[in-house]
Parts: structure tokens; sequence; C-alpha cells
């Protein structure tokens, strides 16, 4: 879409502020709370709607210690396989993990943040995403490739000890014009 260069003092039709509203950006689908619990589900996020899709997330987790937070495509475990790399603040990069159960970022005890773009989930062909985040203790780089071809249309949010005490899970499409 070519960019409108407005100018003053002249009339701004309902039609160009409806194709300027509509056309580029982030558009917000959803926001749950999370309370408590060592695991949420998202569902009927991923649809025809949009292509491409951003998961934002702040929480605070209870136990004190490392864990790692998945983000499952599908919502279980077998659901789909992966394969991915990572690399954090303090560790060296490692590739080849496959199998993984839905890496999306290492965790600390107290608050942790992350962000996810999640590339065509809602397609019958293979889901990348990618994940970037931290906390007091490790920042970190992921990136998965879900190894199927399967079509979601929502995920799971987990960690693998303990349990969220706070914290919101934002989704959105990105917008295509």
């Amino acid at each position: 879409m070519a960019v409108k260069t407005f100018t003053d003092n002249t009339s701004l039709p309902a039609s160009d502020i409806n194709t300027y509203l509509n056309n580029g950006g982030l558009v917000w689908i959803s926001d749950t709370n999370l309370t408590s619990g060592s695991s949420v589900n998202i569902n009927n996020v991923f649809s025809s709607t949009y292509r491409d899709y951003r998961v934002v997330t702040s929480f605070v987790r209870s136990t004190a210690g490392t864990a790692y937070t998945y983000l499952r495509l599908g919502g279980s475990a077998t659901d789909h396989q992966m394969s991915g790399e990572y690399s954090t603040w303090n560790s060296a990069t490692r590739t080849g993990d496959n199998g993984l159960d839905g890496y999306c970022m290492i965790s600390a005890e107290g608050a942790n943040s992350f962000s996810c773009d999640i590339l065509a989930p809602q397609l019958a062909q293979r889901t990348f995403y990618n994940s970037l985040g931290g906390n007091n203790d490790y920042t970190g780089r992921f990136n998965v490739k879900v190894n199927n071809n399967t079509q979601f249309t929502g995920f799971t949010l987990l960690v693998s000890v303990g349990a969220f005490t706070s914290g919101k899970v934002s989704v959105y499409g990105y917008r295509i014009s």
C-alpha cells in the first residue's frame, strides 16, 4: 500500500480513514491472565484471518531455580515434535535439539518476559517460530521448526518447574495490507 500524505485544512473522507486503519500493523486478538498453575491453554487464536502471529508474555514464576518455559503449538506434547536451536546469555549455543517439547524460553524464579513470532501456524505446512526474552538470570533467543504439517489453532504455555503466580499472555495477528 502506498503511503498517503495528508495536508491541513482538507477533507478527510471516511474511506481514507478506514483504509489506513485496516491496513498494516499488529492487531490484538486476545489477553489471558496467568494467576496460578503450571500451564495455560490458549485456544482458537490462530485462523485464516492472519498468516503470522506474535505472542507477548510477562509472568512471575514461583519456584527458585532454572526452568524451561514451553510454548507448545496445539497444546499437548504429542501434537508435534520440534527441532531447534537456542542461545542464552550464560551458555553456549545448542543446535539440533530434535524432539523438543516446545522450547520457547529459559525462566528463573521471579519476573520473566518474552515475545515470540509464530509463522503460519494455521496452514498445513511446517511452522517456524522464534522468541526473544529473559529475566534477571538469563537472556535468550530460540529458533524452532515444528516437524510436521499440522494446522494449529492455539497453544499451551507451561513451566517445567514451579507455577505461574501472575502475568499476562497477549496474542496479536500481523495484518497483511
